[in-house]
């Protein structure tokens, strides 16, 4: 397992480095050091160590251009001046990654062989290090292969299609809240500061949004695309996640998670592993997985939750159906409920009634939906009586359900059906059948003389034998 060094610097301070050069070009200069200097110690408070640091390291990695240009004006005329530039993006694209996947920084990594991605050393587990000069296979590459080869209990189609449901909820909480940006790739500029020569970038802007009111921001596009092809590999938002749900091209839930990942790593690059907009992502990612979570417990539930057809959805029962108890909440009576998983005697169920909400019970609150409701003592409430009438129809549709499978594995078909199939003979084939189970057993017996021959006769040409 070789380590490579694929980047040193910081993409958020290389960015930083950017801006700078573009408001000093801004103001026909030349970006020299002493400018950009200047401009990050008023914007960002660097010290003038660490900003050569910093433009060293993007220089060493073709984020920076370093020019040589001999002045022009007042008294640099005729002398050599050292600046810098932004970068040209490479016209053919790198195979792997130049940030750890894990950690989304640079430094000596380890490629792997079956992806883009990279890890350092340090962020590999133990277990899946290689031995001594074996390929490494990356943990997100060795669990997508084991669940594409485990066969799931949800078709393409339906999977793709519930997967839709998700990024649908997904967009819908990061406009609700004003959460991460559907485009990551959307930044946050100010309007023109009123004070003359102070320029804020938009890098700027992102970090002190909470010091702007918010009539003066406006969220844009990037219009910068080349510094996306520059900082990140692979790119992906919920837009793209969206598409390729619709052209059905997810194969396991893991495929649609690992596509969550790969924007948490976009937007730390992006944005900075600290910003508010990684933050958000961070709790995007844990939101799809508590989706993936419940879609792989019950699609059916998952499914007739996001349609809510009718106002009886929650009534309708699952394939397989769920356990039905009297779970007891703190503060609350017995309710009628629905139990979608156990575990350690904690029951999680979702209860009838108007709200639907969920709940972990232990196993000493929960009692068997067989129950004389007598002895639960239960107020009838309108809410419980909602609850209740909820109950009696997921009961009824339940009934009508398993009558319809039992029909369809043992039905009851016609005599006209059968005698079409073969299964059953009509008077006149039962009569020429008997004839020639006669006729055989004639020919078929032993000839013998006298009082047995006749015997023999009377009892090969017996009916009842025939017909045996």
């Amino acid at each position: 397992m070789k380590a490579t060094l694929r980047r040193c610097s910081d993409p958020l301070h290389c960015q930083h480095l950017w801006d700078a050069i573009i408001t000093i070009r801004n103001h026909k200069q030349l970006p020299s050091f002493d400018r950009i200097r200047r401009y990050m110690s008023r914007m960002h408070n660097m010290e003038s160590d660490e900003v050569e640091k910093h433009l060293e390291e993007c220089a060493s990695d073709n984020l920076i251009a370093v020019t040589r240009k001999v002045g022009q004006k007042g008294s640099k005329v005729g002398i050599e001046q050292e600046g810098f530039r932004l970068p040209t993006p490479p016209e053919e694209p790198d195979r792997h990654d130049w940030y750890c996947f894990e950690c989304h920084k640079g430094g000596e990594v380890v490629c792997c062989s079956k992806c883009y991605r990279v890890y350092h050393k340090m962020c590999i587990n133990v277990e899946d290090q290689p031995y001594d000069n074996e390929p490494f296979v990356c943990v997100v590459c060795k669990k997508r292969l084991y669940q594409r080869s485990v066969k799931s209990r949800i078709n393409r189609e339906d999977l793709n299609m519930l997967l839709a449901f998700t990024v649908e909820r997904l967009k819908e909480r990061c406009k609700l809240f004003a959460q991460l940006p559907v485009n990551i790739l959307e930044r946050v500029i100010p309007a023109p500061s009123q004070k003359p020569g102070v320029f804020l970038s938009d890098r700027a802007a992102t970090s002190h949004q909470s010091l702007i009111r918010a009539d003066q921001m406006s969220r844009v596009s990037a219009s910068e695309p080349w510094r996306s092809q520059l900082l990140l590999h692979h790119q992906m938002d919920l837009n793209t996640m969206e598409q390729k749900a619709s052209d059905c091209r997810y194969k396991t839930l893991y495929d649609f998670e690992i596509d969550a990942l790969t924007i948490v790593h976009n937007v730390v690059l992006y944005q900075g592993v600290h910003s508010t907009i990684a933050d958000m992502a961070r709790q995007m990612l844990r939101d799809c997985q508590y989706d993936l979570m419940e879609l792989e417990q019950c699609k059916d539930c998952y499914r007739m939750s996001n349609e809510k057809s009718d106002k009886y959805w929650f009534c309708k029962p699952c394939r397989p159906p769920h356990q039905l108890v009297y779970a007891k909440q703190k503060g609350f009576p017995y309710w009628p409920a629905k139990v979608i998983k156990v575990e350690n005697d904690l029951y999680d169920v979702r209860f009838f009634g108007s709200q639907h909400q969920r709940a972990v019970i232990e196993k000493s609150h929960i009692r068997p939906i067989s129950v004389n409701i007598h002895t639960l003592q239960v107020k009838r409430t309108s809410a419980w009586n909602k609850a209740c009438e909820e109950l009696k129809k997921h009961q009824e549709l339940l009934t009508a359900a398993s009558s319809n499978e039992t029909e369809q594995r043992n039905p009851l078909r016609p005599d006209s059906e059968l005698r079409h199939r073969g299964d059953l003979m009509s008077p006149d084939q039962e009569s020429r059948h008997s004839h020639r189970s006669q006729t055989h057993l004639l020919q078929a017996s032993p000839k013998k003389e006298g009082r047995e021959d006749e015997v023999s006769k009377r009892i090969y040409c017996s009916p009842h034998v025939a017909l045996i």
